[in-house]
This record gives structure tokens, sequence and C-alpha cells, in this order.
């Protein structure tokens, strides 16, 4: 007899959080969802380290890279409202690029094949931080200095926070609104995800945030607080209640959701016609002789990932306030242990 995904996920939950489990260090949450909702959830360690809260399913955690997934669905919701297609030319949304920009299309951008510098280079480059307050002008003054592309749009896959950053611009830009408020509308309010949007404020008070921490040189633990507020490579803060109701939505056979997601992981083949494993803000790769998509963000304190198993019908999640922490081993973990039953 063939145990109910729900017991399985409990145990693969416990077996895989039982050995990194600590009270007092800052904060590791893991959960297996299906098509009904989060079954089965496991947290230890702290959101506050100053004040000794526990982290739990509602704790609120920045997102990193994992934010691309939903820069890109709102891209595509874009494309579907008729405000913008993915064969427009970046310049036609950021006149401030040269004439390269010209050669960009938004599908480039989608696929990590546009070519970009990367802005955080050019950031350091031009002797500021990227965790000191920034605007979006300043980037793009950084990138209209550039001369031209690092090579030709569709040539090849490089992973691109830029190209990403760039498409929050770009969508927000044609929708006439920020990419926050376009995102609220179109994904998170019709989701229900009422803890999740994109950070794009640095003064912003969120409610049940974890802070992020990194580890310091000896003991202990340092806060890392960034001045960073830029939106579209990164910006998302949620939770795992809030991730949940997302990727039941993702699982559910023949849901408007369910082919939206479809879409982001689609191969997008290059100039030689081979096809990479990034996709529109996701990973696409193989556990078990079957496909699996994958998200994964790193920064300000943070580490996130999830991966989707559409075979198995379930979705691991990995939200952790520790900048060091792995959080792909315990999901991976958890997933081999659900398709090992």
């Amino acid at each position: 007899m063939v145990e109910p995904l729900s017991i399985r996920a409990r145990r693969a939950l416990e077996k895989a959080v039982s050995p990194i489990a600590q009270d007092a260090s800052p904060g590791l949450v893991l959960g297996v969802v299906d098509a009904s909702g989060l079954l089965a959830f496991r947290a230890s360690g702290l959101a506050s380290l100053e004040h000794g809260v526990p982290v739990t399913e509602s704790t609120v955690f920045y997102l990193a890279s994992v934010s691309k997934q939903f820069t890109a669905a709102c891209v595509l919701m874009a494309e579907d409202s008729g405000w913008l297609t993915r064969s427009d030319s970046l310049r036609q949304y950021v006149p401030e690029l040269p004439a390269w920009a010209d050669e960009v299309k938004i599908a480039h951008l989608m696929s990590h094949s546009a070519g970009l510098p990367d802005y955080g280079q050019l950031v350091n480059e031009s002797g500021q931080s990227m965790d000191a307050p920034m605007t979006d002008e300043v980037i793009l003054a950084l990138l209209a200095r550039q001369r031209d592309l690092r090579y030709a749009p569709g040539l090849r896959c490089e992973y691109s926070n830029t190209a990403f950053w760039l498409l929050g611009i770009v969508v927000g830009r044609a929708a006439g609104e920020s990419l926050r408020s376009l995102a609220d509308e179109l994904l998170f309010e019709r989701l229900g995800m009422g803890h999740t949007w994109y950070r794009d404020d640095r003064w912003e008070v969120i409610p049940n945030l974890a802070e992020g921490y990194l580890p310091l040189d000896g003991d202990g633990y340092g806060r890392w607080r960034t001045c960073f507020d830029r939106v579209g490579d990164g910006g998302v803060v949620s939770s795992m209640s809030d991730l949940a109701r997302y990727e039941a939505e993702v699982l559910s056979s023949g849901s408007s959701w369910a082919t939206l997601a479809a879409r982001l992981a689609e191969p997008v083949p290059l100039l030689d016609g081979s096809v990479s494993e990034c996709r529109a803000g996701v990973l696409v790769g193989n556990r078990a002789g079957h496909s699996i998509v994958m998200a994964g963000g790193t920064g300000a304190g943070y580490r996130a990932f999830s991966v989707r198993h559409e075979a198995a019908g379930a979705t691991v999640v990995a939200l952790s306030n520790l900048g060091s922490a792995d959080v792909r081993s315990p999901a991976f973990a958890v997933l081999d242990e659900l398709l090992s039953r």
C-alpha cells in the first residue's frame, strides 16, 4: 500500500531538518506543496536573534533571485494584455540606452541571452556599493556608457541580473505602473498572497520579516541590512504559506497558472539550435528521470530555493535568513525521499 503524500512529506521533512535544526541560530523552513496546498512544513531557528522570534510558515523572507519567475510571469501577462510583445526591442522601452539596445529583444532578456554586462560589476567598478542607496537612473547611466554588448543576442546564455532588472523597468513602462503595482494586480492579489510583494522601498516596514544574517569570523552572526531596493532581478518578499498558494495553483492540472508556469519553463533555442537550462526566471533540470523546475536566490542575508517535480505532483520550498545556509541540499533530500517511496 502506497502511503499518502502528506505522510511521506512529514517523514521526509523530519529526516531532512533534524540534523540541521538549531534553536539559537538564524532560521530555516522547509515545506512540501501539492495541488491542495501546503501539505507539511518544518521550521527551525529564529527569525530574529535579538528578539528570540522563531521562524514559522508565516515568517516573511527576502526571495532574491526567486523573484525572477514572477517578473517573467508579469511580462507574459503583459504580453497577453497587448501591452508589449517579446519581439519588441529593449530600446523601445528604455531609450536611455545606446543603439546596441535595438538588437536586444525582450525575449533575449527573459532567456538570459542578451549579452548585457553585469550591472553589479559596473556599480562596483564605479566605486559605489551595491548595498548603498541607488536609483534606476544611476544604473541606467552606467549601462549607457557601455559601447557594445558582450556578445550577440541569442548567441549563448549567461545568467543575467541585468536582464531581469531591465525587464522590471520594461514591463512597468509598458503597463504604465510600477512592477510592484503590476505584480500585485496580476499575480499576488489574485492568488491570495497577502504577504508577498516587490520590496521597492528600503524604508518600508514589513510585518513578520525575518532579519537577514551572515556568519561572523570566529563565532556568532551579523545582520545584513541593505539599502538596495532595485526590483525585477530580485526584490520579492514572501512566506512559506504564500509561496505554497502559488505552487499549489501551478500543480493544479489545467489551471491558468499551470499554463503560465509551463510557458516560463519553455525551451528557447539559441542561434546554434542548442537549448540552455536557463528559462524565463527558472532553471529546468532532471531528477529521477523526470523534468524538474527550480528557482534559487541568494542575497541580503537570505537564501531561497524551490524545486517542482510535476510527475510527483509536488514542490519542495526552502527558505532561510542565513546568507550562507545550504537550502538546496535539504530541499533535494526531501524530494528524493518523496520519490523513493
